[in-house]
């Protein structure tokens, strides 16, 4: 449960240290004077969304501290599982902190955390029900989620989506195969001439530069003969006159003569003769690129051609010859896609008949789940209703399975309706077409009181759902927050004097504005202080004496009730299983 809330600089709150105690704890204080920020500051303590409008004006920052004991299992379990394990710690401090310019820090037992990590522990920690729940009950889709939260079928049809996204998978991969017949010959006719002209063309990568290079050597065979012949006549000379390869001879065989006298001549004779050879060799291969470098006749034209339909198709399908052949890949993988699509659709069809199968026996079984345990909730919820002063009023929860090709959604194939009669012998209606206010804060009331025989979050918080209500329903509700309190920790900020007069533990919230600008205090009272609040919550501008004596006699009254072993306190810690189809 909550023990301590510590609240620094959060709107009109300076500085407030709330500590809590176990049963029914009331928070009362004029309108306007803060009761909402306490709210507020809880929700930002389970990682609610905030704003920097929250830090109090001229503030660096807002930081709320929350210390929480007696953890229940699931809190623990959450804990490990974000790596918090607090192993035997009773106690658990959670912190927030938001910057003027937005920025935040959360730390859960002196480790920084993110706000999703306190939104999830939060769940198991803390539940806040205001007004906007009673609004809530006005939509039926809220209402499915909440028969299964009761029935605790959560995770069986979180099963059930599974297989339901999976059939609706299938089925738009079926459709996409299933294209119009005529847009897909006309693709299959398409994809067959690419891949029959790119891949008749049997392009290789670098082919066009080496036929480039070719074509220039054709264009100019006659020059390039021409000139190596004159290479050939330099090199071996002709009948006329020696050439180089004769004459390095010559002088190497007339140093050898010179070598024979003077033996530092030797190595200059051998770089001569060297050179001759060398000279003898690139003669022979100069000889033989002039007799290679006869114009072929046909292959100027062969070559033209090549480079031609490599320009066409690299006009139609890429930037060169590489991309042609990518993209011709592309078609071939495609075209053989399509070319197989009948073949795949039955395959799919298949897999979507089994998968439709198996979602319909799932949903079934949620229908089965749900059917059962709304007759549960009914019969439970009518019972609180009973002891919130609405005896005459019937509460049913509709199970209405659908039908048809639409009957499948992601949590299942049935709409799910909260009715109400008003009124004996009057036909349940919706919600929404007959409750008034007051009804509607009962209604959730019996509804959150149920679900809490199920819930593991230890606290409760109630936000002025007291809204609409007086009377004899204002005491009913009184007594069903004080049953409620008996079970775990209930905190409630309410304007009705019989529900702070049950109050285990009393907070009077007051704003002083005499100063330069206003700030709440929130006060734990003391048995004359709550004696004071409840007179002022029962005679507004004029409390007397007998408004105080009033004010005793609803707590004495509210201690009597409390005092008494009530088979109400047995009814709300046995049978609690909503499942179990029985009287809880």
């Amino acid at each position: 449960m909550l023990s301590l809330l510590h609240i620094e600089n959060i709107a009109v709150i300076e500085r407030a240290e709330i500590a809590f105690g176990a049963g029914l704890n009331v928070l009362t204080g004029e309108t306007g004077a803060g009761k909402s920020i306490v709210i507020d500051a809880l929700g930002v303590i389970i990682g609610l969304r905030t704003s920097r409008e929250l830090v109090r004006a001229g503030a660096p920052s807002a930081r709320v501290s929350a210390l929480f004991d007696a953890l229940a299992p699931l809190a623990r379990a959450l804990l490990r599982e974000n790596g918090f394990d607090i192993g035997a710690e009773t106690e658990l401090l959670i912190q927030r902190e938001i910057i003027a310019d937005g920025r935040q820090v959360c730390r859960v037992a002196g480790r920084p955390a993110t706000v999703s990590t306190l939104r999830r522990l939060g769940e198991a920690l803390l539940q806040i029900h205001g007004q906007h729940d009673s609004q809530a009950l006005l939509s039926v889709e809220s209402h499915l989620a909440l028969l299964d939260r009761f029935a605790g079928l959560e995770a069986q049809a979180d099963v059930y989506q599974a297989a339901f996204d999976e059939w609706k998978n299938l089925e738009n991969e079926c459709d996409k195969l299933r294209t119009d017949e005529e847009e897909r010959a006309r693709r299959v006719e398409y994809l067959t001439y690419c891949c029959e002209e790119i891949e008749a063309a049997r392009l290789e990568e670098g082919e066009e530069e080496t036929l480039r290079a070719r074509r220039r050597a054709l264009r100019n065979a006659g020059q390039i003969r021409a000139g190596l012949e004159q290479v050939c006549l330099c090199l071996l000379g002709d009948d006329e006159a020696p050439g180089a390869v004769s004459q390095l001879a010559s002088a190497a065989r007339v140093l050898a003569d010179v070598a024979g006298l003077d033996a530092a001549y030797a190595q200059l004779r051998g770089r001569l003769e060297e050179l001759a050879y060398l000279a003898e060799d690139a003669a022979r291969d100069v000889s033989a690129r002039a007799d290679g470098a006869e114009d072929v006749p046909g292959e100027l034209a062969a070559v033209e051609e090549r480079l031609d339909v490599l320009y066409r198709l690299k006009q139609k399908y890429g930037g060169d010859a590489a991309d042609v052949i990518a993209h011709g890949a592309r078609c071939r993988e495609e075209l053989d896609g399509l070319l197989s699509a009948d073949r795949t659709l039955k395959a799919r069809e298949e897999a979507c008949r089994q998968a439709r199968t198996c979602a319909d026996a799932l949903a079934a079984g949620l229908t089965k789940a749900r059917r059962a345990a709304a007759e549960t909730l009914s019969r439970r919820v009518q019972r609180e209703l009973a002891g919130l002063d609405m005896a005459g009023v019937s509460f049913l929860t509709e199970v209405a399975p659908r039908a048809g090709d639409g009957a499948l959604r992601a949590r299942g194939a049935d709409d799910v309706r909260l009715l109400l009669s008003a009124n004996p012998g009057e036909p349940p209606k919706p919600i929404a077409r007959v409750a008034s206010g007051g009804e509607l804060s009962r209604v959730m009331l019996a509804l959150r009181h149920v679900l809490a025989e199920s819930d593991e979050a230890v606290s409760l918080v109630f936000d002025e759902i007291d809204a609409g209500v007086s009377g004899r329903a204002a005491g009913r509700t009184a007594e069903r927050l004080a049953l409620l309190a008996r079970n775990r920790q209930v905190l409630c900020v309410t304007h009705l004097p019989q529900i702070a007069a049950m109050a285990d533990v009393h907070f009077g919230i007051r704003k002083d504005v005499a100063r330069t600008h206003a700030l709440t205090e929130v006060t734990r009272l003391d048995e004359d202080g709550r004696v004071d609040e409840i007179a002022r919550l029962l005679g507004g501008l004029t409390v007397t004496d007998i408004t105080r004596e009033n004010a005793r006699e609803q707590m004495r009254a509210a201690g009597r009730f409390k005092a008494q072993d009530r088979p109400g306190r047995r009814e709300h810690t046995e049978n609690n299983d909503p499942k179990d189809g029985g009287e809880a």
